[in-house]
């Protein structure tokens, strides 16, 4: 589905990333296989990267929920209040 010149597809299916991979090592170009398929070059060049590295395991979808913060809210509201109290920070 193309919209005014753009490429988007709303989700690859892992029958389709494993296109991607298979038709790269065979040897076509990436820019040939993201029109074969409709898809934008970075695209195939994201699962065909994910394939190698990865190998089977890569046609899984990742994780999509935010991750958990490295520090937790007392100590933000701590380095705050320091900031504030001592005027830490660039002078402008």
């Amino acid at each position: 589905m193309r919209v005014s010149g753009a490429k988007f597809m709303l989700r690859t299916t892992p029958e389709l990333q494993k296109s991607f991979a298979a038709l790269h090592r065979k040897g076509y170009n990436k820019s040939f296989i993201a029109g074969l398929f409709d898809a934008t070059r970075q695209t195939v060049h994201r699962w065909c990267k994910r394939a190698f590295h990865q190998g089977r395991e890569s046609f899984r979808d990742k994780p999509r929920e935010p991750k958990e913060g490295k520090i937790t809210q007392t100590v933000e509201l701590t380095i705050l209040h320091l900031r504030i109290l001592f005027e830490w920070g660039t002078d402008r």
